[in-house]
């Protein structure tokens, strides 16, 4: 029987859906970051005056994420390159390209059945399929 494992929290932390109401931890950090800016040369007073009171006010995550939307890193709750990717993918929905790419696959399939039905005259049809498979995979399989 395995043991079980002494520590059940998770390794990282989860990440914060967009509209999800924050509390004083994730206020804090974002003072603490914009005060980072602000020492790094980012920001003048008077803007980092007003973006910690933004900061006191918010309410959601979306709130947080604008104050940092025009400066660099360190920037909390900010969606890492692979979040954005996933929430594109999401919003494209049922209208997208399937994880196998079908068409290409089909074409094969075709070009497979003419080069048999030709009795093997047709023989230049798969390297040029396999050629056009490389060349366009990188399309199917980039998303």
């Amino acid at each position: 029987m395995p043991t079980p494992d002494p520590n059940p929290l998770p390794t990282t932390p989860p990440t914060l859906a967009p509209a999800q109401r924050i509390g004083d931890a994730e206020r804090e950090q974002a003072v603490s970051a914009m005060s980072e800016h602000f020492a790094l040369g980012r920001l003048d007073h008077a803007e980092l005056d007003a973006r910690l009171e933004a900061a006191y006010r918010a309410v959601t995550v979306d709130q947080l994420v604008a104050l940092f939307a025009d400066l660099p890193d360190p920037a909390p709750f900010r969606p890492s390159r692979r979040e954005r990717r996933t929430a594109a993918r999401a919003a494209r929905g049922a209208g997208a390209w399937p994880d196998f790419p079908l068409v290409p696959a089909l074409v094969l399939v075709v070009a497979v059945g003419v080069l048999v039905a030709s009795g093997g005259r047709a023989f230049f049809l798969l390297p040029m399929m396999w050629f056009w498979l490389a060349a366009g995979r990188h399309r199917w399989y980039r998303r």
